[in-house]
């Protein structure tokens, strides 16, 4: 069960519980304004009809209803307040739990954009001399070593699946083995061979951004 799945069955249990609370409270009450009424028309169903009261018998009858009255009020105050503190503890939770989710999927896109950034860099030949792209193809590496902890440590904090997230590796996959980007001498490089790399490596960059964009509400 993934996590958007569970935080919506939370939602609907709390749902469910509020409702059956309600519904109890108000066949209570009711119940209990059948019963003052009832002596006065002398109506209702035979297992619950009330005879008529004299002055002395309405007294001890209103007043032991009474009674019951305040007792049910006093349960249901606090059958509310359970539920209003269970579902404001969910609630809380829950907003917790998209608040630290959307947290790490911010640190998670500014590392993919930080990434993105440093490939291009080394793509449209952004680089004056093999010390300057040596220290780019570092950087390279280092930021996505950042990338692969965060995903084995937090994957499904993230709310990424499996798939999903070999989505997001697949991009440092194709990096990594690409000769041109990550291996070939300073020396040897042009625009033209690094620009023939350009459109493979954005498409699986957009399919990882959107798979975290997604993510995001």
């Amino acid at each position: 069960m993934n996590q958007d799945t569970a935080e919506n069955n939370m939602i609907l249990m709390s749902k469910i519980r509020a409702i059956t609370g309600y519904a109890v409270i108000a066949v209570v009450m009711i119940g209990i304004c059948y019963f003052f009424v009832a002596p006065i028309y002398e109506k209702g169903f035979s297992a619950f009809r009330v005879r008529r009261l004299n002055l002395s018998t309405a007294k001890d009858y209103y007043a032991i209803l009474s009674s019951w009255l305040t007792f049910v009020l006093g349960i249901s105050g606090l059958v509310l307040g359970y539920f209003y503190y269970h579902d404001k503890r969910n609630v809380d939770i829950n907003i917790a739990t998209i608040a630290s989710k959307r947290k790490r999927l911010d640190d998670l896109i500014s590392r993919i954009e930080t990434y993105d950034s440093l490939v291009c860099d080394v793509i449209h030949h952004r680089f004056s001399n093999a010390k300057t792209l040596k220290h780019l193809r570092n950087r390279i590496s280092r930021n996505f070593d950042t990338i692969e902890i965060m995903l084995d440590i937090n994957k499904e904090l993230l709310g990424l699946d499996d798939a999903e997230a070999k989505i997001i590796l697949r991009v440092n996959s194709f990096v990594e083995k690409n000769d041109v980007i990550m291996h070939h001498d300073h020396s040897v490089l042009s625009e033209n061979s690094l620009f023939s790399v350009r459109d493979e490596y954005v498409n699986l960059m957009q399919e990882a951004k959107r798979i975290c964009f997604k993510k995001v509400r």
